[in-house]
């Protein structure tokens, strides 16, 4: 329910109208130009975001005043609300309506959702019950504009909004002495872009490290970010918009054979770790390890910003790519840590099989494990100009999910493994080769 403190609230916003909010004056109710600019303005915000028309304000974001729909009545006006959404309007809006009676003005609040399907359209003539002509409108950053070919294409086939919203997670299972990754050990693939870094950490720093978990947690949600890029410099070598092929537990990719602007990114681009942080406190040297582990330059599009954040001292980073058509975010938060393999990991139970109490000990004695719940969010400005390039970067973003997705995500990778007991069967068989082996 919208108050008055929200609407004054709307009316102070420098931006005034924004891409959820529009204004309009009360006369607008009262003519049939009017009403036809109200429809566009409905169908414009459907298609976009969904947001608010207010009515009764004045373009420079002042009230019209009380009782200025007391001539015939607000039902009357929020019927004329009613015969736009639902018989002008195709498909119809599902709108809700609020009257609010402030103290410099009254207003009719008009909330409209965000599309759930195909495109919103105006109703600019009929044959009988068929539609003759119907016009497309969205909302941008410059107001309501009339939707072109491109965009119309783009609304129809992509009934759900381009932004998206992917969780995973990532599970570290490493040694405890050393925080080495253990070659025994099946992890997911990205756990290779974790090696050098672990393998580089000073002697003179694992003990400062792995003193305690709190610094070990920190370590490693610092470093996941980097470990990201250094996945992202192989990936997007040669172009930011491939193709990744998977088959049969195989992988390849390549540059989609299309002209795209670039920027490329070396190690002397990458941002620097904060000062306040656990990795720039050790005593190495950050970028040449970047070098040393084979750090290609890779490629992202023209104008984009690369960003790492650290919050909630050591439990939370954010690898981030900002754009003016598109905000990537990908967040990695501490979740949990345990002594040992993680405990949904089919190996811990070849280790505990024969003698289980010999077995956790040893186990523990040797691993432990670090879980993050992490997110990958995407929003995109939706395309004014350039459709063919925001599918681009849209094809972009699930380019960087497919790889979360089957590189990275924990969850994913345990589905794909054999059960448990297999590695148990097949841990007994290999003994009984060896004492054969042994009595021949």
């Amino acid at each position: 329910m919208t108050t008055c403190d929200e609407i004054y609230q709307i009316l102070k916003n420098p931006e005034k109208e924004t891409m959820k909010i529009e204004f309009k004056e009360s006369e607008k109710l009262r003519s049939g130009e009017g009403q036809r600019d109200i429809g566009y303005e409905i169908v414009a915000l459907a298609n976009r975001y969904g947001g608010k028309l207010l009515i009764g304000v004045k373009k420079d974001a002042t009230l019209e005043g009380r009782g200025i729909f007391d001539d015939k009545g607000i039902d009357h006006y929020k019927n004329i609300i009613d015969n736009i959404c639902h018989n002008t309007i195709s498909p119809i809006v599902e709108y809700d309506i609020e009257f609010l009676q402030c103290p410099d003005g009254d207003i009719m609040v008009v909330n409209i959702p965000k599309r759930k399907g195909i495109p919103h359209a105006y109703i600019v003539s009929r044959e009988g019950p068929e539609i003759k002509n119907r016009i497309y409108y969205i909302r941008t950053s410059h107001g309501k504009r009339l939707v072109s070919d491109r965009q119309l294409e783009w609304l129809f086939s992509h009934q759900e909004d381009p932004d998206f919203t992917f969780p995973f997670r990532i599970v570290i299972n490493y040694y405890k002495d050393s925080l080495g990754i253990p070659g025994p050990i099946y992890q997911p693939s990205c756990i290779f872009n974790y090696i050098s870094f672990v393998n580089s950490i000073p002697k003179n720093d694992i003990k400062t490290l792995t003193k305690n978990w709190d610094t070990v947690q920190s370590f490693f949600i610092e470093i996941t970010p980097y470990a990201l890029l250094h996945s992202f410099s192989w990936l997007f070598a040669h172009s930011w918009l491939i193709e990744i092929r998977r088959h049969e537990g195989k992988i390849s990719s390549g540059p989609i054979p299309k002209s795209v602007s670039s920027r490329k990114i070396s190690v002397k681009d990458l941002p620097k770790p904060s000062k306040d942080s656990i990795i720039a406190s050790l005593s190495w040297d950050f970028s040449k390890i970047f070098e040393s582990a084979g750090f290609l330059d890779f490629c992202i599009p023209s104008n984009t910003e690369l960003q790492i954040q650290y919050e909630s001292k050591g439990k939370k980073s954010q690898l981030s790519l900002k754009h003016n058509d598109f905000s990537f975010d990908i967040v990695f938060q501490f979740s949990s840590m345990c002594a040992g393999l993680h405990f949904t990991h089919p190996q811990r139970a070849v280790l505990m099989d024969r003698k289980p109490i010999e077995g956790q000990e040893k186990m523990h004695k040797l691993y432990q494990s670090i879980e993050m719940d992490c997110v990958f969010k995407a929003s995109f400005n939706f395309p004014e100009e350039n459709v063919e390039l925001f599918n681009d970067y849209y094809h972009y973003a699930n380019t960087i999910k497919d790889h979360l997705e089957n590189d990275w995500d924990y969850d994913r990778f345990i589905e794909k493994l054999p059960h448990h007991k297999l590695y148990v069967i097949d841990n007994k068989l290999n003994d009984i080769l060896r004492i054969l082996e042994e009595k021949l």
